[in-house]
Parts: C-alpha cells; structure tokens; sequence
C-alpha cells in the first residue's frame, strides 16, 4: 500500500494536494505529463483546481487517477479529496454520470465486446483504482473501528458530565453534545443564495430588510438575470473544415495480433464503419455517439479496447497518443496538440458537424453540438420572456 506524506494529507483541496506531493517527490510537470499521457495544460488547470477548464467529469477523474498513480498517492483517498474538492469550488456534488461505463484490460469474449453501442453500463471511472481501493480499505477497516468505538465513548461520556452539570445548576446548556455533522447535500444548500420570505409568503420591504441587515453587511442588488443559473450557457461552435485523420497503409500494427485480435479483424462489416480503439500505452477516456443512439462516456484502462460498428460514428477522446485506433481495419493517425481528438466515421460527414463535437452543459451531461444549440436557444428564449 502506498504512504501518503503527512504534510500532503494536511492538503484540503485537490489541486493543492497533488502539486505539493509532486514537489516532495521532486518531480517536474513535464515529467508527470511524460508518465501519465495528460497535456500541460489540463495538468495545470487540475493543480489550480480549475474545473471550468477541464473536460467532464469522467475524465477529470481518470486524470486525478493517473496523476495520483505518478506520484505515490493512494487512489482512494485522492478521490475523497477530489469529491470534496469539487463540492467546494462549484457548490455541487461530484456529479454521477450517465451511460458511463469502464473498461479493464483487453476482452475476447464476444458477450463483452461493445459492439453496435448496446453494451450495459457499468461504474464509472473510479473503477480504475478499484483493486487499490478493496487493498486499502481492507488494511483501514480495523484502525476505522477502534477509532469509531473511541469516538462512541468520548461523546458519551461528553454527554452524561453534560447533563450532570445542567441537572446540578438548574440551566439548560444551549451547547450541542458532541460534534455536529453537516451533511454534503446541506453543504450544497449553503452554497446557494436564500431569498427570505415574509410569514404571509411575500418579499420583506426594504425597510424590513434594512432592520435585519446591519448597513455594512447589506448585500449588493442582484438583478433578476443573474439570480438565474443557466444550463446551457452560450459557447462558440465552429463547423469543422480539416481533415481529423489520415489512413497510415500496410502499417505493422494492422498486422500484430497483439495489438489488433484476429477476431476484431474478422468482425468487420463492410456495411458499416468500424472502429477499433486499444489503450496501448496508457489510461484513456472518451465519449462516443453511434448513429441515433445516446452519448456513452467509456474509461479505458491501459490494455483495453472498444470495438464500435454503426451508420455513423462520433467521438471524443482524451489522451490520444496512448491509443491505436483502427478504422475499416487500418490503422489511423488522428494528429493533436492537446492530447485530445474529435472523429468523425465516416470523414465524408464530417462537415457536417461541428466542434465541440459533444458540449458539456452545466449539470455535467454530455450533448451533441446540434442538440446543445437547440437547447441553449430556448433557454434564451425562455429567460428573454421572464424579463419585464
């Protein structure tokens, strides 16, 4: 089991944490971007605890995994920490994704294959560090129990010197016994602005609201637009125009059952587009759409594969370099900076669509660009209705 440094469990927030435990650890932010396939830029945007600037949730998680991994820090406990994290930054829960499933290392069985999109989903990216996470609970659970019963004592024992103390002077003590918990979704609740209302249910006056605010802490007016959260709030689309791949022929790699199983070579149907996806080198995540079917978000551990036949297939994937993707049995060079790619099968639709190929609103739920614009308009026009 790995140890985590005393001073990097002192950390609260996420990004804190994994930068201070990179630094004990001497290691530069080239050097985790060389390890874990992460661009610079998501590895800074992580350290800041920057959430607007990274992707959804499930790859945000697959990034804290592998980061965590690089460094020597416990994959369950760094989740703990990214949940909270998450909480405080947003004022929301770590959301739980839909359609979103993992897979492990490379499969053979056909009755596991992802095939034509209408594989069950399964947990998310927390999985990833599942064997990790069984290991280290197992070596916590009787430490956990000692403490829990320790704790049970004292707050008893608070508890009856407590009510000793109140029966002998008369008063009733307005302390709580004990700690008190608050709950993650009262945390939540905190987080948002409260309108108070009057006993007759209508809005205090101004007077009113002076008498019960001092004038030093009387909060500024909020305009009735801005009181209003919008999900889809606007985002520049650009319809694609390039080319987001090239056939690479007769390359090694088709030809390598180790990296491309006869029987995903067998499976192909000319009929359909046919894509073939293995994490060769490392973790990968990505989100794909075939034909009218909904958006799967899909974790894919080193050594694993996706295999996806359909009419037309979109996607969306993150750390590109560590995979080998293969179209109609050929193998692909999808070229990126970042690390990151959209594709579209077959290419002559692709500009057809446009980028970002699969907009995240705020609620964390993946759309398609078409969908998101639609949205995002009756939103607008919705909140252009409620104005006076």
């Amino acid at each position: 089991m790995t140890q985590d440094n005393p001073a990097s469990s002192q950390v609260v927030l996420i990004g804190e944490c994994l930068r201070l435990r990179r630094e004990e650890t001497r290691m530069s932010l080239e050097k985790v971007s060389q390890k874990t396939k992460i661009s610079l830029n998501m590895l800074k945007a992580l350290e800041a605890n920057d959430f607007a600037a990274l992707p959804s949730a499930a790859y945000v998680k697959g990034f804290v995994l592998s980061y965590a991994r690089a460094v020597g820090l416990s994959p369950a406990d760094i989740i703990t920490k990214l949940e909270y994290t998450y909480l405080t930054v947003t004022g929301q829960p770590f959301p739980a994704l839909n359609h979103t499933r993992n897979m492990g290392p490379s499969v053979t069985r056909a009755d596991e294959t992802v095939a034509h999109g209408t594989a069950a989903a399964v947990a998310p990216a927390d999985v990833l560090a599942h064997e990790d996470a069984v290991r280290d609970r197992r070596r916590v659970i009787v430490p956990s129990l000692v403490f829990g019963g320790i704790a049970l004592v004292f707050v008893g024992m608070y508890q009856l010197v407590t009510r000793t103390i109140e029966n002998e002077s008369g008063v009733e003590s307005s302390r709580p016994a004990g700690p008190t918990f608050v709950p993650s979704s009262e945390l939540v609740e905190m987080n948002r602005p409260v309108q108070q209302t009057s006993a007759a249910g209508k809005k205090p006056t101004e007077s009113a609201a002076a008498a019960a605010t001092p004038a030093e802490a009387k909060p500024a007016p909020v305009s009735p637009a801005a009181e209003i959260r919008r999900n889809f709030p606007p985002k520049d689309f650009r319809r694609i125009s390039v080319r987001l791949f090239t056939v690479i022929p007769d390359s090694p790699e088709a030809s390598d059952t180790a990296i491309f199983p006869d029987e995903r070579r067998r499976a192909l149907n000319p009929e359909l587009e046919n894509v073939y996806v293995r994490a060769l080198e490392g973790n990968t995540w990505l989100s794909y759409k075939i034909d009218a079917q909904p958006i799967v978000s899909v974790v894919l551990e080193k050594g694993g594969d996706l295999f996806l036949q359909g009419k037309e297939i979109l996607m969306f994937i993150g750390n590109v370099k560590v995979t080998r993707i293969f179209y109609q049995n050929r193998l692909i060079d999808p070229p990126t900076k970042t690390g990151f790619k959209s594709l579209v099968f077959p290419e002559s639709k692709a500009t057809g669509h446009m980028l970002p190929l699969f907009p995240k609103a705020s609620d964390d739920i993946l759309y398609t660009a078409e969908e998101y614009q639609r949205r995002m308009k009756i939103e607008e026009e919705e909140l252009a209705a409620r104005k006076p």
